[in-house]
C-alpha cells in the first residue's frame, strides 16, 4: 500500500500515517523507504484523545493519545501549525460504525492543514469514511477504499447523506447570492469497495 501510496502521490502534497505507538521503529523505515527520508518527518504528531487507551490506570500511566506520521513533498503548510499536537474528543461507542473510527473534526483541522478547496483528499482505508466525509465538509474531492463489505456499505451511506445535506446546503447559498435554482451538481467523488477478488466480497 505504502508503494503505491508513494507511486500516486503528487509533489508538492502531503500524507498523514495513523498508528501505534509500539509499530514507530518499522513504520518509520517503511515510510522512509516509500516516500524518501527528506520527506517523512521523524517526530510525529500527536492526536490528544479525551478517553483513556488500553490499560489499568492502578498499575501505570495510560496513554491517551494517538500519534500519526507526517509526510511532505515539498508543500508548505496551507495553515500553520504551531504545535504538533492536536486535541479532539473520540468517537462515542454509541455512534461507531469502526472500531478506530476518527472523529471527523480530527480530519477536517488535518485537511485545512494541507488542502485548499477542490483538491483531491485519498484514504486508501476508508473505514467509516470520516476521512471522506470532512474531504466533503472542506470543499474538496475525495476518493476511497474500503475491502470490508459491512464497512464499505455503511461507510458509503454516511458519505451519501453528508454529500445530500452539503449540496442542498450549497444551493441554497447559491439561491441566495444570484436567486437561481436548479445549478448543476460535479460529481464531488468515489468510493471503491469489495470487488469479485476481494475475500468475501458479494460480487
Amino acid at each position: 500500500v505504502f508503494r503505491e501510496a508513494a507511486r500516486i502521490l503528487k509533489p508538492q502534497a502531503h500524507a498523514y500515517v495513523f498508528f501505534h505507538h509500539n509499530w514507530y521503529e518499522d513504520l518509520y523505515q517503511l515510510l522512509c523507504r516509500h516516500f524518501g527520508d527528506d520527506a517523512v518527518m521523524q517526530t510525529p504528531n500527536i492526536w490528544i484523545k479525551n478517553t483513556p487507551g488500553i490499560g489499568d490506570p492502578n498499575e501505570r500511566w495510560v496513554p491517551a493519545y494517538e500519534p500519526f506520521f507526517f509526510v511532505n513533498r515539498g508543500r508548505p503548510m496551507v495553515k500553520p501549525q504551531a504545535f504538533n499536537w492536536i486535541k479532539y474528543d473520540t468517537v462515542g461507542k454509541q455512534s461507531k460504525i469502526h472500531p478506530t473510527e476518527k472523529p471527523t473534526l480530527l480530519l477536517r483541522h488535518i485537511i485545512e492543514a494541507s488542502c485548499v478547496g477542490k483538491e483531491l483528499v485519498m484514504d486508501p482505508f476508508a473505514g467509516s469514511c470520516s476521512t471522506l466525509v470532512a474531504a466533503v465538509e472542506m470543499g474538496c474531492r475525495f476518493y476511497g477504499c474500503e475491502m470490508d463489505e459491512a464497512f464499505y456499505e455503511k461507510g458509503k451511506d454516511r458519505l451519501a447523506t453528508t454529500i445530500g445535506l452539503q449540496q442542498e446546503a450549497d444551493e441554497k447559498v447559491k439561491q441566495g447570492m444570484n436567486g437561481t435554482t436548479g445549478a448543476d451538481q460535479d460529481d464531488t467523488g468515489t468510493v471503491h469497495g469489495p470487488t469479485s477478488e476481494d475475500p468475501g466480497a458479494s460480487g
